[in-house]
Parts: C-alpha cells; structure tokens; sequence
C-alpha cells in the first residue's frame, strides 16, 4: 500500500501530482477547514524546502510556482517574497508561507467574487 508521499513525482523528483493538485485545491477554492488546510500547507513548505534549511527561498519559490503552472519573472517573485515576507530577510519561514497562502486564497475568492458579481450585473 502506497500513501500519497510515495506516488510517483514529477521529473525533477520535485513533488508528486497528488501535492501539487492538493495545493492547487487549497489556494483556488474556498477554504472549509483551516486546520486541515494548515496541515496540508505545511507539508507542502517541506517539500519546496529543499535545502532542508527550515526557510523557503526565491530559487525554493520559483521552483514551487512552476510546478504548479505559476511561471512568475524574478521580479515577480521577489515581490511575493516582499509582501509575505515578515522579517523582510529574503526568506519565507513556515508562518510566513501559511499566511501567504490563506492570503492567496483570500484575493483569489475575492477576485472570483467581482468576477460574479460583473457578471451578474
């Protein structure tokens, strides 16, 4: 019996379908329950921490992002690191990437929510 950790992972040995799929879920639909959601979160911060150094860095970022189809340029992606970056050192810790997560999220549901409401209007 195999769990998901152990499901076959992208080519660059990176993270399986099933992390990427779980996190695409997370940050594109409603969030019912934050708890669980935090344990999935954190679990996806481990695998984009390669290093292993307890912080995600903007090589670390970049690479999560296009694993999951987000193909950011390098400003971009340092202006991610900027805003959910608490202690503005370049490096996002476990807190910081949950906070940047839900924040996602939150604009994400927001952004869907003008879109309806144009829509409908």
């Amino acid at each position: 019996v195999r769990d998901d950790d152990s499901e076959e992972e992208d080519g660059n040995g990176f993270m399986t379908e099933n992390h990427k799929n779980e996190i695409r879920h997370l940050i594109f639909n409603s969030i019912q329950e934050p708890q669980q959601a935090s344990a999935v979160i954190s679990k996806f911060f481990y695998k984009i921490d390669i290093d292993g150094s307890g912080t995600i860095d903007e090589r670390e970022l970049s690479k999560a992002l296009k694993a999951l189809g987000l193909h950011l340029s390098p400003a971009g992606i340092r202006d991610i690191l900027r805003e959910a970056d608490r202690r503005q050192n370049g490096l996002l810790d476990k807190q910081d990437f949950l906070s940047f997560v839900f924040t996602l999220n939150r604009k994400v549901a927001d952004a869907k929510r003008a879109r309806d409401a144009q829509v409908a209007g």
